[in-house]
Order: C-alpha cells, then structure tokens, then sequence
C-alpha cells in the first residue's frame, strides 16, 4: 500500500510540472487539458444494427455513460473502444442482444491521470419508440440517461457509481433501480410498480410520477417530489428528508429514522386519516398541533401512516 502511494504521489508531482510547464511557455488552458486527453486511445467502432426481432436489451458497459435516445430512423448502438485495456461482446440470443464492455485492470490504468471525453466515454443507444419490450443496464461506474417517450414492459437499472437520470417514460409492468453512490431523478414517470433501493444520493421526481405500487428506500439522502401519483406507496428513509410537494396517492406508508418530513396534501381534509407517531421532533397536520395522531385508517379513503425516530413532520 506504502508503494502505491509513492507511485500516485509521483505521477501527482509530474503532472503539476507538466502544468507548469505548459503554462510558461504560453499554452491555453485548452493547450494544456489536451495533454491529458486519453481519446486517441479508443477507437470508434461499427454500429450494431438492432433489428425488429430483438425484444430485449442487455447492456453491462463497465466505466462508461449509457444514454437511451430516440431514434426516428433505425435502431442501433454507437460506441468507442480501447481495445489494448477493453474487451468487447456482442451476441444475440432468442430475442436479446447482449452487449458488454469490460475495463481490463491493471495499475497504470489505475493511477492513470488522464481523462476521456464525455462523447468518447458514452455508449449511445438509439431506439425506435415501439422497439424493445424489456431493457437491463448495469455499470460499475457512470451515468445513465434515458430520455425517450417510448413504452416498454420491463427495466432495470443497476449502477455502483453514478447518476441516473429518466425522462418521460412508460413502463407498462415493473422499474427496478438500484443505486449505491449517486443520484436518481425522475421525470414524468409512467410505471406500473416502481422499486428504487438508494444506499448514497438523493431523489427527486420532477412533474408527475405515475404508479400503482411505488417504493423508495434511501439510506442517506434526501426524497424530493413534485407530484406523486400512486395507489400503494412506500418510503423509507434512515438519514435525510423528505418533501412531497403535491401528494396524491391513497395508501402511504413513511419510515424516518433521521430526519423531516413536509407534505403537501390539497384534498378535502375529511377524507384523509392519519396513524403517525414520532419519538423526538414536532407533529403539525393542518396548521393544528399533535402529539400523535391516531385515526382508524379503515375509516378513509386516504391513508397516511407515518413512522418517525427524529424529525419534525409537517402536512399542509
């Protein structure tokens, strides 16, 4: 362990020479970032033509952005390759095409200074709007961005590191998501049931978010939505606040351990009851002050119940 941080300290006084250097003798800041571009490494490959047979996509891009477009031509995957430190597959099987880049290790791509250019970096997908029923992402490190008004039955997103973004998609059966270091925003979001497990990062939804079952469950950040729309929904939250904005689903169940709660709820009062408890902060539902409240929830046909450890909870 001593070595390798000789060796990053090493290359770290290199690069500050080099910087130094460069500016001396009158280079741009531009002069000198291009130093460091590590493009000519990759080499721009065929696209892979996804045909009206293919129903599904499996795509495991290792350290790279993926990013789902729409397409108004043909169905393909664009993408960049370094094929000295990347393997590469590409196979169709039945109706899937499986597509997987993986990043070779080893210690100088580890200590490696230099950086890729985000057009370099990205996997581009295009898709026709009626083009594949079921789409599996998974990446190590990077973005994911889907921006395309197309429906689909099935998506899964896993990522270690990295954000991920979705925007005006639906999704006729399930969304799973699972994110352990970034953030996840949702944009006009249409999905019978969507699961969101967070280990690090914050959530926000933007316009509305649309789902007979939705689940959220964050272990350190905040839950921020505009508007949800859901039959059953389920948050859970151990460290960070939560603000719904306009809330408009029927059955609720909240779980805080650490933090704020802040609703917005424009229904008639009368249909609404409430179950909440907390151990530690303020309760305020309406303007009016409690303890706890405790309603027979069967009795509505809007149902809040709210578990807090510490935290103020406020309903408008």
């Amino acid at each position: 362990m001593k070595k390798i941080n000789i060796i990053l300290i090493i290359f770290t006084l290199i690069g500050s020479v080099i910087l130094t250097l460069g500016f001396a003798r009158g280079g741009t800041f531009n002069d000198v970032k291009n130093i460091f571009n590590n493009d000519y490494k990759y080499t721009k490959m065929d696209n892979i033509l996804i045909d009206d047979n293919i129903k599904s996509l499996d795509i495991n891009a290792d350290n790279r952005y993926i990013e789902i477009i729409e397409s108004t031509t043909s169905s393909y995957i664009e993408y960049y390759l370094n094929q000295k430190d990347e393997t590469f597959e590409n196979s169709v099987i039945s109706d899937t095409l499986n597509f997987k880049i993986d990043h070779t290790f080893n210690l100088l791509n580890s200590i490696n200074m230099g950086y890729t250019s985000r057009n370099v970096s990205t996997v581009y997908i295009y898709l026709n709007k009626e083009n594949v029923d079921v789409i599996n992402i998974y990446n190590k490190s990077g973005n994911i961005k889907i921006d395309h008004s197309m429906n689909i039955n099935e998506l899964t997103l896993e990522s270690v590191s990295g954000n991920i973004s979705l925007h005006n998609l639906n999704v006729n059966s399930i969304t799973n998501i699972k994110l352990n270091s970034g953030n996840l925003l949702l944009n006009n979001i249409n999905s019978d049931e969507i699961n969101v497990n967070l280990t690090s990062g914050n959530l926000k939804g933007t316009g509305t978010i649309k789902s007979n079952i939705f689940k959220t469950s964050t272990k350190s950040g905040n839950v921020t939505i505009d508007s949800l729309e859901a039959n059953k929904s389920s948050i859970k939250i151990v460290s960070g606040n939560l603000r719904l904005k306009n809330n408009l689903s029927l059955d609720n169940l909240i779980e805080s351990k650490s933090g704020n709660i802040s609703i917005t709820d424009k229904r008639e009062h009368v249909l609404i009851g409430f179950n909440i408890s907390l151990k530690s902060g303020s309760l305020k539902i309406f303007g009016k002050k409690y303890l706890e409240k405790t309603d027979n929830l069967d009795l509505y046909n809007i149902k809040y119940k709210i578990n807090s450890v510490s935290g103020n909870i406020n309903i408008y």
